[in-house]
């Protein structure tokens, strides 16, 4: 038997090398994506405090303010035309209070086939209105 020459023995030492070289990056990969990963796992707080919420749009204007008054008293402050939905237990909207673009506010009860059975509202003149409707959604009385 002869012995490899220099240059035999270089590419496979070379060889085993890159072998090496892929296993550890390919452990390295597997590694840093598990960190990641976990990382990812959204961490779900028991309690949240401050003293103040501010909501801003994409534009940062902002749209609502969850605080309190100057007296100490909570305040849930929505502006441009906000929309407070109330939903029951499957998720159903029930009660809906909103001000209309244009300015006049709403407040509207559903039923559980969500279908709007009354709603008391403000006109744009000032005159306020109050319709109720049967289980088919026809008026059943309406003021004025």
């Amino acid at each position: 038997m002869s012995q490899p020459s220099l240059v035999e023995r270089l590419e496979r030492v070379e060889r085993e090398n890159r072998c090496w070289k892929i296993i550890g990056i390919s452990v390295m990969t597997i590694i840093a994506l598990a960190l990641l990963m976990g990382a990812a796992k959204p961490r779900v707080q028991n309690e949240v405090r401050a003293r103040r919420f501010t909501l801003v749009n994409k534009e940062g204007k902002v749209r609502g303010i969850l605080g309190f008054s100057a007296v100490g008293s909570p305040t849930l402050l929505l502006f441009d035309n906000p929309i407070l939905t109330l939903f029951d237990s499957e998720q159903r909207p029930r009660a809906r209070l909103a001000v209309e673009s244009g300015g006049w506010p709403r407040l509207s009860l559903y039923d559980k086939g969500q279908r709007r059975r009354a709603a008391l509202q403000v006109f744009p003149g000032g005159s306020p209105g109050l319709t109720l409707r049967d289980k088919d959604g026809k008026i059943s009385w309406k003021a004025p």
